[in-house]
């Protein structure tokens, strides 16, 4: 495949970008640059010029500038039983940008057909697995104000928090309708936590596929799985 270089590209914060892609390691990179007015002898009085130099904040990986994900995100090798309900993990999330989304920060980028998409780490159990894929429910903090966020719906969330912790109610949560009863969870080693702000939306499902790495974060516990399945059997037969 020859180098299809695109176009400088000009984020929000006034950085320049384009992908470009690496014939060595089968995928797009992210080129960066950052604007630098020079003022010299070299360049004209206020000339914009640039330099090659990605943002602070990002990590310098091994090809290009990427950010690297943990080694403890893998592809799992035996998917049927790992994928199974109850099954707790994070992964790599992307999804479509909204066109009114503001301070998105480092996490957009821009694709093909010039438009953003988000990504970012998130939590996730499964309800359903299927043949090369399953479905799971989001857990989310909602920026740490659990149900209370404007928008949420109260009654299609339930408290999640790990069997070595106790499980958190906000101020407010109950009186606007999360009834449902709390979900504990077998952490996979000691150093899984969750925030007590963390909630598990069983009103949407998300379609995983088994050939994404994820990290596994551990299991719903025995005593809850009955819960937990008719919770996500409500919500999905719930009519509006």
């Amino acid at each position: 495949m020859s180098d299809p270089t695109r176009e400088w590209v000009q984020d929000s914060s006034g950085r320049f970008f384009m992908y470009r892609w690496s014939a060595e390691s089968q995928q797009w990179i992210t080129v960066w640059q950052s604007r630098q007015r020079h003022d010299s002898v070299h360049s004209m009085p206020g000339q914009m010029l640039f330099d090659e130099r990605p943002p602070e904040s990002l990590i310098r990986g091994t090809l290009g500038v990427v950010e690297g994900l943990d080694p403890s995100y893998e592809v799992q090798r035996r998917p049927r039983q790992f994928f199974h309900a109850g099954r707790m993990f994070s992964v790599l999330f992307t999804e479509p940008l909204g066109e009114n989304a503001r301070n998105v920060g480092d996490n957009v980028t821009r694709v093909i057909y010039d438009q953003r998409v988000f990504s970012q780490i998130r939590r996730f159990i499964v309800v359903q697995p299927k043949q090369g894929f399953c479905y799971a429910v989001p857990v989310s903090t909602y920026g740490n104000r659990g149900v209370n966020k404007p928008g949420v719906e109260p009654e299609a969330h339930a408290v999640v928090h790990m069997t070595n912790s106790i499980p958190v109610w906000l101020h407010g949560e109950r009186e606007r309708g999360m009834t449902k009863e709390p979900i504990a969870v077998v952490p996979a080693n000691d150093a899984v936590s969750l925030t007590p702000a963390s909630r598990i939306n069983f009103s949407l499902a998300h379609p995983i596929q088994y050939n994404v790495k994820v990290k596994d974060l551990g299991r719903v516990c025995d005593e809850d799985m009955e819960n937990f399945c008719l919770y996500w059997q409500t919500e999905r037969d719930r009519c509006y």
